[in-house]
């Protein structure tokens, strides 16, 4: 076991108490996830959430001088979560829809900004458009004008 705050390791739930889990790992050594560790939100039971036998991913928070590790189920999961967003945020290509396929691949990133500002700009003077009609329409306000 990496005796490294912060390393992530992989071990099995030996025991449950009313406060945590002890975990042991594959070298001999063991450490404690504390009930507050286990989810981001509260935890009544900790049995609803571990079971003897079962094999988890934590982190190493803190070893203090006595040698005991302190351990974390949520921070593990916040972690791959980040690096799955990161992951994903680096896939996505932003393109806008209202520029044609065949265009897409075709021209450099300012050819494909200012089709896109034509497109936007034809959409909202469109919008402009329809919201000036139905505002200047000679009933508007008699319709949706309150009385004091």
């Amino acid at each position: 076991m990496s005796n490294e705050i912060g390393a992530i390791l992989e071990g099995k739930i030996t025991s449950i108490t009313n406060f945590g889990a002890f975990v042991a790992f594959p070298d001999g050594k063991s450490g404690m996830i504390h009930i507050s560790e286990v989810a981001d939100g509260f935890v009544k039971d900790i049995n609803d959430y571990l079971k003897i036998g079962q094999s988890v991913k934590v982190k190493i928070c803190s070893i203090d001088e006595k040698g005991r590790v302190s351990l974390s189920l949520k921070q593990v999961a916040v972690s791959d979560a980040v690096k799955q967003t990161e992951n994903v945020q680096s896939k996505k290509r932003i393109v806008p829809d209202s520029i044609e396929p065949s265009e897409r691949s075709s021209g450099d990133f300012e050819d494909m900004i200012s089709r896109f500002m034509k497109t936007s700009n034809e959409k909202i003077s469109d919008l402009r458009r329809t919201t000036d009609s139905k505002i200047s329409s000679p009933g508007f306000f008699r319709k949706n004008s309150k009385k004091y």
